[in-house]
């Protein structure tokens, strides 16, 4: 006969096992998406640095002057910055299709 010691011994490790997994099952799909995606992503790398190269290389042989790379640069690196920062605002500064932000609608719902 089993002691309850044992019982609970057995029981834990089961639950344990129950728990466990699931847990790597899931990781393990993860992980491989993960790879995956980073298999596709290498790839499109590869291509984007290729096709930038060739790109840089056909501006040196046209001998476009260092100004106008400079203004594209000074035009291009505000823009990426005001992208990126748009992206990463609160939903409650972007107005919806109304024009209100949603705090001003929902304050202006509340005072109804």
């Amino acid at each position: 006969m089993s002691t309850p010691a044992e019982l609970f011994r057995v029981a834990l490790a089961a639950l344990l096992v129950g728990v466990a997994l699931p847990l790597l099952v899931q990781l393990f799909l993860t992980l491989r998406s993960l790879q995956k995606v980073l298999v596709v992503l290498d790839k499109r790398l590869d291509v984007t640095l290729r096709d930038l190269s060739d790109t840089i290389g056909s501006l040196r042989q046209v001998g476009a002057p260092a100004s106008t790379a400079s203004a594209i640069g000074a035009a291009l690196v505000p823009a990426i910055v005001a992208g990126i920062r748009a992206l990463r605002t609160p939903s409650e500064l972007h107005p919806t299709s109304n024009g209100m932000t949603p705090a001003a609608h929902q304050e202006e719902t509340d005072a109804r």
